[in-house]
């Protein structure tokens, strides 16, 4: 009796798709934070409303920042639902009604809605009772409308990879990225700090040894002083030449380095060698975009000088998106081509243009410290030309590369 072989039983089991998994966790638990804190900054601000101690500037500030994490929540929901699509065996999908909707909605269309946003923002910001009511919503809806408007000029006809993909980058720009350049930043400014001390306790810089003792004296007495007197401390003692040579090697050095080395970083986990040159653009432009989000809404305040700020931020979006996607690109055509001169001078550049955009910033804020108001500032003229030409070459930087790495259409009339 011979024995008959038992058929194979295959198995039909998808195995887990691990990055799916680890975005939902990711994307649940930011979108349980972001709420909660929503739902904190806006019990804070209704009653900064009615606090008559608060500052005109407070409750609408807060609130703000109550929209901006709702905003991140409702940004963090198609990585979580496209996730479990793809953990439940369906191929994640998000319809196609939204990327008709961006196509027809011209990219003029968006400029025009963002300088309105500005010019009503102007005449609301400093008005008390339409603050807090209407700032909120024009303030993180003229910081974000730039982003949207870059990331349309730059992937406009490149369709690169997946929605899942597409979101699961954009959302990691604004999550994970941002978070790993500030703890690198401080630790760098606590390694600024301690030199300073060390060097303070070693003699150096005597002139400014009276200068730190007083200020340190009548800032931790905990007796009342006089603000004026302290800030007329305070301004002397950034006015010091070591203090001004510290902080712009930092923030026009160090700062640049760290932010244009790490906001790639999903290029690098990527795997640029399985890229196409189009793909590394898509994924720098994105990453830099979800970074520069962050960036925008996590520091924009509401008060005086909000019309130029959010004016300003323009360009530092455009920076950041353009220097972001240009690595990206070359990162993908150095792996491939194994050769690395172009990448450095990319980096070198990118760090350049960053690090003369905060400089010049820097050195400006300097020039006005004593000034009484942001409207009495003097705005000079090297730092307006240097952020107007470093701005518009951004963004006709992602312009012309979007052209260029544009797919070319043959228009040529088939022969039948």
């Amino acid at each position: 009796m011979s024995m008959q072989p038992q058929p194979k039983i295959e198995n039909t089991t998808k195995p887990m798709h691990w990055p799916s998994l680890i975005m939902v966790l990711m994307s649940g638990l930011s979108i349980l934070f972001f709420t909660g804190g929503a739902m904190t900054l806006f019990v804070t601000g209704l009653l900064s409303v009615v606090d008559p101690h608060a500052g005109i500037y407070d409750a609408a500030s807060s609130i703000s920042l109550g929209v901006t994490g709702l905003l991140f929540s409702v940004l963090l929901l198609p990585s979580l639902v496209l996730g479990i699509q793809r953990l439940s065996g369906r191929t994640p999908s998000m319809g196609k009604w939204w990327q008709r909707l961006a196509e027809k909605v011209p990219v003029w269309l968006l400029v025009v809605v963002y300088v309105l946003l500005v010019a009503v923002g102007s005449l609301v910001y400093s008005r008390t009772p339409f603050n807090w009511l209407l700032m909120p919503g024009i303030n993180v809806l003229a910081f974000t409308l730039p982003i949207i408007i870059f990331l349309m000029l730059g992937l406009r006809a490149l369709q690169p990879f997946s929605a899942q993909r597409r979101w699961g980058i954009f959302n990691l720009g604004f999550m994970f990225t941002p978070v790993l350049i500030i703890i690198l930043e401080i630790v760098g400014m606590i390694l600024v700090f301690v030199l300073l001390a060390i060097l303070f306790g070693m003699g150096f810089f005597p002139d400014m040894q009276e200068i730190i003792k007083e200020f340190s004296e009548m800032f931790l007495s905990g007796v009342p002083t006089n603000p004026y007197l302290l800030e007329d401390q305070f301004y002397e003692l950034m006015q010091q030449p070591i203090i001004l040579i510290g902080v712009i090697s930092f923030i026009a050095v160090f700062v640049p380095i760290v932010e244009e080395l790490l906001k790639p970083l999903m290029v690098y986990f990527s795997r640029p060698r399985l890229l196409t040159p189009q793909e590394g653009w898509a994924l720098g432009l994105l990453s830099g975009a979800g970074f520069t989000l962050l960036e925008s809404l996590g520091n924009a305040t509401i008060g005086e000088g909000w019309t130029f700020i959010s004016i300003v931020r323009v360009g530092t979006s455009a920076l950041h998106m353009f220097n972001t996607g240009l690595i990206g690109y070359t990162l993908v055509l150095a792996r491939k081509n194994k050769r690395y001169l172009r990448l450095a001078l990319v980096f070198l550049g990118t760090m350049l243009l960053h690090g003369v955009w905060n400089g010049v910033t820097v050195w400006h804020t300097f020039s006005n410290l004593d000034a009484a108001a942001v409207s009495e500032l003097y705005l000079s003229p090297v730092y307006l030309a240097v952020i107007v030409l470093i701005s518009v070459g951004a963004i006709a930087g992602i312009v012309w590369m979007n052209k260029r790495l544009r797919p070319v259409v043959d228009e040529t009339p088939s022969v039948n």
